[in-house]
């Protein structure tokens, strides 16, 4: 092989690797960069520092397309562990794992997964096992709740809104409402998912013989609310009972798809709770 013809090849080569350069350079242009953090007060000592967490994550297209490049954590004046707290190294030797386990996440799904925190705001559990560390529950959930706050304040075209439907427990006034507390992420006037939340609602009853019903089939349900426009869901009647409690199929309810057979009540709280949600649109 002769030097001219080395060097075209050489050229060629060179203009292949600037032109791969251009294209990954444009496709990180299109990366999304938000800023969140998560925190609350020392429960011990009020004047201390507040446990939280602060993060940059980085997302890779938009509307139910989007989904996570990355997640860093930033410096702050929150505390993410205790040092007197004897477990600390589950923390600190799982963090790097549980931030890899980001990557590749929808968006959507990390948005609708559910962190419940007690009155002070301290995480008690997160709903998708696999974005926690066993045994640093606290933690994990503070950087969800982080990840998402940031999520939210990214410009990914979507709409994140939560509602609630409850009424009085008709045999008991003290007893917790009947009800359900949801989250909705929206796109283009499309719902994109619905998940239940924890709240101090009662939805199905522990006596109740068909409980399995509700319990075995939410998830399934759930997903049936993907894909349908914003004004047909708004646009679906539910019948009540003066109290407030929706009625059965039996008494004339009519909500169609909607409707988990076997469990007319709870898919009733359910369309209104999401009815709720989308009127905060």
């Amino acid at each position: 092989m002769n030097k001219k013809l080395l060097k075209v090849l050489a050229g060629l080569a060179m203009a292949g690797t600037l032109t791969a350069g251009a294209v990954a350079f444009s496709a990180c242009n299109n990366d999304v960069t938000s800023e969140g953090e998560y925190h609350y007060a020392n429960a011990w000592s009020p004047e201390a520092p507040h446990y939280g967490i602060k993060v940059n994550v980085t997302v890779q297209g938009k509307g139910a397309e989007a989904k996570i490049a990355g997640v860093e954590v930033l410096e702050s004046d929150y505390v993410s562990v205790t040092e007197s707290w004897e477990n600390k190294a589950t923390w600190n030797n799982g963090l790097e794992n549980l931030l890899g386990k980001y990557r590749g996440q929808s968006v959507v799904d990390v948005l609708l997964t559910d962190v419940a925190t007690n009155e002070g705001g301290q995480p008690e559990s997160v709903g998708d096992s696999n974005l926690m560390i066993s045994g640093a529950t606290q933690g994990s959930g503070r950087l969800l709740l982080a990840v998402q706050d940031a999520l939210k304040k990214a410009d990914l075209g979507l709409k994140v809104v939560e509602g609630e439907y409850h009424y009085a427990n008709p045999w008991s006034a003290d007893a917790p409402h009947y009800g359900i507390k949801v989250r909705v992420v929206v796109a283009d006037g499309k719902i994109l998912g619905v998940n239940e939340l924890t709240s101090g609602y009662v939805s199905v009853t522990e006596s109740w013989e068909n409980k399995n019903t509700w319990i075995n089939g939410l998830q399934a349900h759930l997903a049936k609310y993907k894909g349908k426009t914003v004004d047909e869901v708004k646009a679906v009647n539910v019948q009540k009972a003066e109290n407030g409690e929706p009625l059965t199929v039996e008494n004339g309810q009519d909500i169609g798809e909607y409707n988990l057979t076997g469990a007319t009540q709870g898919s009733g709280r359910l369309l209104l709770a999401v009815q709720d949600a989308l009127s905060k649109l």
